[in-house]
């Protein structure tokens, strides 16, 4: 079946019995990379002529959250080092654009950003945002500020920072990414108070996706082991806490009280929600689909969570109930990537 009309059941289904009503939705925004529905049937239609009509499975292509592609959304905006891949063309051809979007009416606020830049983390008050964008053809990471859309740079060079979060006692916990003997090496810093200087949080060589507890508990992230799989660790208490492994996954993000992370873990060959506190206890499943449900996020209030339902070639922007059950389809003119609210 194809996505168009799966689509329009999904759709459907949204706002029958089950589906979450738009009173459900805070009226906050969203930051996120958006694609208009001229983009979206782009990418769509690029990715078909590289793999015909038949292709049907999303783990056909690496979907955004996989630790190649990041790396090459770090080296630039092709989303691929090496310059080749459909991937990287697709974004080149179609990048995308930072906005606030509103939840309930669907409308999108268009932030005059460079093409391809991408949401990454709120502060715990929700006014003030991370995002990276391009610098001299790498990612360096910026603060936005909600209310007077003011900017201000919080990485520079030499090392690749596309990545971060606002990190316990007013620090920021940033990604460092460089090329050592030829091969990228990615691992965390934490920076003192205010982002002044920064140091060693991991020590890599395959670390990514930094999660931040907004009481400044915890940090979580995904670390690639020598077989190449994902997997999540974390850190209680933040500064100096024992590191704990977490379990295959990948996409973590807290819960606006803490106590919670949500994240996407590979079922069979796919990839679903689930949540885990950060000292392991906890896991489970927040329902799936028939599609890849990555790139999960809180609700301001906890009770619900925002995420990208990828089928390989579009990704759509959902949101469901935080005990699994409803689902609704948001922005329906178009889609997107790296949701936060």
């Amino acid at each position: 079946m194809k996505r168009s009309v799966l689509f329009f059941w999904v759709v459907l289904l949204s706002v029958g019995c089950g589906g979450l009503s738009l009173s459900e939705l805070p009226e906050r925004a969203i930051a996120l990379r958006w694609f208009d529905a001229e983009a979206l049937r782009g990418r769509a239609d690029m990715i078909r002529q590289e793999f015909g009509e038949a292709r049907t499975s999303p783990q056909d292509m690496p979907d955004v959250g996989d630790f190649k592609q990041y790396l090459g959304q770090v080296f630039g905006a092709g989303e691929s080092s090496d310059g080749s891949s459909i991937a990287t063309r697709v974004t080149r051809r179609y990048p995308g654009r930072l906005v606030f979007g509103d939840v309930r009416s669907g409308d999108v606020a268009d932030l005059a950003l460079q093409p391809g830049a991408v949401p990454r983390a709120w502060s715990p008050d929700g006014e003030q945002l991370i995002f990276s964008q391009l610098v001299a053809g790498f990612r360096q990471l910026f603060v936005l500020r909600r209310e007077s859309r003011e900017t201000f740079p919080l990485t520079r060079g030499p090392a690749v920072h596309s990545d971060g979060c606002f990190g316990p006692e007013g620090r920021f916990i940033l990604v460092a990414t460089t090329v050592k003997g030829g091969l990228p090496e990615s691992r965390l810093l934490i920076t003192e108070p205010g982002g002044r200087g920064a140091k060693g949080y991991t020590s890599g060589p395959s670390d990514y996706a930094p999660a931040c507890a907004p009481d400044g508990s915890a940090v979580v992230w995904v670390s690639v082991t020598d077989d190449g799989r994902d997997v999540m660790m974390s850190r209680t208490p933040a500064l100096n806490g024992e590191v704990r492994r977490l379990g295959p996954g990948r996409d973590p993000a807290f819960s606006p009280d803490s106590e919670w992370i949500v994240y996407t873990t590979p079922v069979g060959r796919r990839w679903d929600l689930h949540r885990i506190r950060a000292d392991g206890s906890g896991r489970r499943s927040l329902g799936g689909s028939i599609f890849d449900d990555v790139q999960p996020s809180f609700s301001p209030d906890g009770r619900l969570v925002i995420y990208v339902s990828d089928d390989g070639l579009e990704q759509r922007i959902h949101v469901r109930r935080f005990d699994g059950t409803g689902d609704r389809v948001l922005f329906t003119d178009g889609g997107g990537s790296d949701p936060i609210w």
